[in-house]
C-alpha cells in the first residue's frame, strides 16, 4: 500500500493512489471538494463552489469537532488491503463519520457514510414538476420543494458544458418489466438533480455527436430510489 496516501496538510485533505485523487478544503471536517485528478493520464476536473460536498437540512451550519484517523487495514478472506481513512464531524446534535478506502492502483476511492444522533428537521422531498408554469419562470420554484433533500455528494463542476447521464436502478417492476432508466442531461444554466445509482459525465467534443474520451463516474450503493444531486458552478 505504498502509493497510498491520506494526508492533511495546511488544510487541504488529499486523498490518492497510483490512479487517482482527491482534494478537499478540510472546512473543520465540513470537506468541500476541490479537485478529481486522474493521476494515469494526467486529466484534472476542477470542482468550484464554497458550499460543503453534503448537506442535512435543519443541522448546523458550522461544523464542529473536526478530526482525521488513518489506518491501513491487511488483506483478509472478505477484502483486499487498503487504507482507511475516517473524517469526522458534529453539526449540532448530529455526529457525522466518513470512512474513505482507498486500494492501491485503484482508480476509485470509496466513501461509506455513518450517522448517530437525532436530526433536527424532517428530510425528505416532494420533488416538482418542470413544466409547471411557475417552476420554468423560476428556478428557486422549481428547487422550493427539494429543500429538506439531504445532499450526500455535491460536484460543484466549473466547466460550462458537460454531458451527465444518470442510470436508476428499481427494486420492484412498474408492471412493464422496467427495472432501469436512464437520463442524459447538459446542465449547463444551472444544477441539475438526478434520482438514482450510477452518474457519469464526459465533456463533449469539438466534432459534432461525439464525446470527449476524458469522464468520471459516480457510483452509489444504496437504496434504489436514492437521490443524487450534481452541481455546476457558473464561472
Amino acid at each position: 500500500m505504498n502509493d497510498c496516501r491520506a494526508v492533511l496538510e495546511k488544510g487541504t485533505l488529499t486523498l490518492e493512489n497510483s490512479r487517482i485523487r482527491r482534494t478537499f478544503d478540510w472546512n473543520g471536517g465540513h470537506l468541500v471538494g476541490r479537485e478529481i485528478a486522474d493521476v494515469a493520464t494526467g486529466h484534472t476536473w476542477s470542482l468550484s463552489g464554497a458550499a460543503p460536498d453534503c448537506s442535512f437540512p435543519g443541522e448546523a451550519a458550522v461544523a464542529t469537532d473536526g478530526a482525521l484517523r488513518v489506518a491501513a487495514h491487511p488483506a483478509t478472506p472478505m477484502a483486499p488491503a487498503h487504507l482507511q481513512a475516517d473524517v469526522t464531524m458534529r453539526l449540532g446534535g448530529l455526529e457525522i463519520l466518513r470512512r474513505f478506502r482507498i486500494y492501491p492502483d485503484c482508480p476509485a476511492i470509496a466513501c461509506d457514510f455513518y450517522l448517530r444522533g437525532r436530526p433536527s428537521a424532517g428530510w425528505g422531498t416532494t420533488g416538482a414538476s418542470e413544466t409547471g408554469l411557475a417552476n420554468v419562470e423560476s428556478i428557486a420554484a422549481l428547487y422550493h420543494d427539494a429543500a429538506q433533500a439531504v445532499v450526500l455528494d455535491r460536484l460543484q463542476l466549473s466547466r460550462r458544458h458537460l454531458r451527465l447521464e444518470c442510470v436508476q436502478f428499481f427494486d420492484v417492476t412498474d408492471r412493464r418489466n422496467t427495472l432501469v432508466i436512464s437520463r442524459a442531461v447538459l446542465p449547463y444554466r444551472f444544477e441539475a438533480r438526478l434520482p438514482g445509482n450510477l452518474a457519469g459525465r464526459r465533456r463533449p467534443a469539438r466534432r459534432p455527436r461525439a464525446l470527449h474520451p476524458q469522464g468520471s463516474a459516480l457510483l452509489r450503493c444504496a437504496a434504489c430510489l436514492a437521490r443524487l444531486r450534481l452541481h455546476r458552478q457558473d464561472r
